[in-house]
């Protein structure tokens, strides 16, 4: 063979098995005994799998069928393979080794509209450039190489071969690549989406346009170029660009392998984590706690017995750890939490355990302190009032917003920050919403969009961050029938229409509202009228409503769920997400009075005033004075002694 290319030398292998970026050694044969991974590779039909696990001889075996490749130049042979499985693997020594795959009318020699190359491989040192694995010539072909520390993809078809899609490409993309670490590399040419796609460790590592790849008779090579190939500098001739590492399990399929598949192999190829678990046994997350407080965790390994795990618990979200005591009858790790010594509010709890080998893992829960609970009657007021559903927001983890009567459940949607600090005075917390994608979807229901009504009550607390963009506090129906609370312009608006059947509407009222400041709004549909209510005070209404009939769109509360309708029309989809706070979203079948509404507020208030008091002594009101008069006076305050 005439050498065209430099020496390189590296070691070709294929598959990461850590995220460390450190060498790693391939597996050897002890760490698995099984044909998991040749398996799930025959499950997806290759065409030729050549899993170089020959321990002499000259000949590469197709497991998959019968075009079998000869070793060139004596290759190293039964090397420990690179997945995780018994079968061994071929090292390349970078002066003249490769695999040369002859002619067949399954790969080079015909026309195809899909093919996908898997290969493992560890390079030596990824500087120079080294073939791992190409098919085809200067004309035509595909390649996987590296350079540079960069794992490279490559296809071209640069004749016309009387196609629509020929003439195309070089394509050529590049992810960055360890020496020293095993790697799974995937190349797919899929025709019908015009796509050249790279895979590295299971993920998509690039793309690019792509064709048809027509019949291409020059060689075959795994482990260097085998006569021609080309790269982004250019077509190559003759033999060359050889790799230095470990190469395994090559495997070339005439149909595409979806990411899925591509995940799958790599995950059946690489050895699974020994970690340990953690997981909370009480209290459960979310819970509301007080006094002094067990907080237990289940804690296991693979290898290591409970009892000689280190396990630690942090109720401070991980500030500060201490050691957790074992429980040997139950099998679990504990320590007492005095909440006393803790902030009311909320409160996340870390469990950490460290098995023998170091490994660690954590888990993590959140929780209401609530020593000090203070006042609820905001919340009996409201019930009292007869609500059919009422979400206080009141959760610290999870993704369920409970209705306090257990009527309508609903589900917190993108993260919202849950455990906030609330609107209205009490230990209650609140929801903060991003204006990206968080929002309650509440589900449909007779009590609400299901069903008729002559009379409807909205109530709810916010503090929006911004009031110029268009932002949904609460809407409910969609285009045809509904009702929606939302800021836009500096302005609060309500609106509500039935436009099909017993027509009315639509109906907008607004009112001027402030930002980065708490608001208590409702909005009330009784027969015959629409009124709009802000901080406790009737701000503008509408006397042209009428019945609401059933309006099946979707709830929303912080965002539009599905559709709604503005004051400049009907929008459809998700959106028009609410970028701020919101507590306390109450909903009556029934009209709320003006006395209600303000008393309410009042009662909802954070900042309620606490104003001292005066009493005049002496004079008296009807007291006629002369000369000089002790005047006295008698003052008191709710929180300051009368010398202050």
């Amino acid at each position: 063979m005439k050498l065209t290319g430099p020496y390189w030398r590296g070691a070709l292998a294929v598959a990461l098995v850590a995220a460390l970026l450190v060498v790693q050694p391939p597996h050897s044969p002890a760490q698995a005994a099984g044909t998991d991974y040749r398996d799930t590779v025959l499950a997806d039909n290759p065409v030729a799998y050549w899993r170089f696990g020959e321990a002499s001889g000259s000949a590469a075996v197709d497991t998959a069928g019968s075009l079998d490749g000869i070793y060139e130049n004596a290759p190293s042979l039964s090397q420990p393979g690179l997945v995780i499985d018994s079968d061994s693997a071929v090292r390349f020594g970078g002066a003249t080794d490769l695999v040369h795959i002859p002619d067949s009318p399954l790969i080079n020699q015909g026309t195809r509209t899909q093919r996908t190359i898997e290969v493992w491989f560890q390079v030596d040192d990824a500087s120079d450039r080294q073939v791992i694995v190409e098919e085809g010539g200067g004309s035509r072909g595909l390649n996987i190489y590296v350079e540079g520390g960069q794992l490279f993809f490559g296809g071209w078809n640069l004749a016309d071969d009387l196609t629509a899609d020929t003439p195309w490409g070089g394509t050529f993309f590049s992810a960055a690549v360890s020496s020293g670490v095993t790697h799974h590399a995937v190349l797919v040419l899929d025709q019908l989406s015009a796509t050249l796609t790279g895979y590295l460790d299971g993920a998509e590592a690039g793309a690019g346009a792509a064709g048809t790849l027509h019949g291409h008779g020059a060689d075959t090579g795994i482990g260097a170029m085998n006569n021609s190939s080309r790269f982004p500098d250019g077509s190559a001739g003759g033999d060359g660009h050889y790799f230095v590492g470990v190469i395994d399990e090559v495997a070339f399929y005439n149909s595409v392998l979806s990411p899925s598949d591509v995940a799958d192999h790599y995950a059946a190829g690489i050895a699974p984590a020994v970690e340990p678990a953690v997981e909370f046994v009480a209290p459960n997350d979310g819970a509301i706690v007080s006094g002094t407080v067990n907080v237990e965790v289940a804690a296991s390994d693979p290898q290591d017995a409970a009892g000689a795990l280190t396990v630690d618990i942090s109720t401070d979200a991980g500030a500060t750890f201490a050691p957790a005591a074992f429980n040997p009858g139950a099998d679990t790790h504990s320590i007492n939490w005095d909440t006393t010594l803790d902030a009311d509010g909320p409160s996340t709890l870390v469990a950490r355990v460290l098995d023998t080998d170091g490994n660690t893992t954590t888990a993590n829960i959140a929780v209401s302190v609530s020593n000090n609970p203070g006042s609820d009657e905001y919340a009996d007021m409201v019930l009292a009032d007869g609500p059919v559903v009422y979400y206080r927001l009141g959760e610290v983890g999870g993704t369920t917003a409970s209705d306090e009567l257990d009527a309508v459940d609903s589900s917190y949607i993108g993260g919202p920050a849950l455990g906030q600090t609330g609107l209205v005075i009490g230990a209650d917390t609140s929801v903060d919403f991003d204006g990206i994608n968080d929002f309650v979807a509440v589900p449909d229901s007779n009590l609400i969009n299901k069903g008729q009504f002559a009379q409807r009550s909205v109530e709810a607390w916010f503090n929006v961050r911004s009031s110029a963009a268009r932002q949904v506090i609460y809407e409910e129906g969609a285009g045809t029938r509904g009702l929606s609370i939302y800021v836009e312009a500096g302005q609060l608006y309500a609106g509500a229409w039935n436009l099909s059947g017993q027509v009315w509407g639509p109906i907008f009222l607004n009112t001027p509202v402030s930002a980065a400041a708490t608001h208590h709004v409702v909005a009330v549909l009784d027969t015959g009228s629409f009124e709009l209510f802000l901080d406790g005070v009737s701000v503008a209404v509408d006397g042209g409503a009428g019945m609401l009939f059933n309006h099946t769109g979707d709830t929303g509360i912080a965002a539009m769920n599905d559709a709604a309708r503005f004051h400049d029309g009907k929008l459809s989809g998700n959106g028009l997400y609410f970028d701020g706070t919101i507590d306390e979203v109450a909903i009556y079948n029934t009209p709320l009075s003006t006395a209600t509404i303000s008393a309410h507020h009042t009662a909802g208030l954070l900042a309620a005033p606490q104003l001292p008091s005066v009493t005049f002594i002496a004079p008296t009101a009807s007291d006629t004075v002369s000369g000089t008069v002790p005047v006295e006076v008698t003052a008191s305050d709710p929180q300051d002694s009368p010398s202050d």
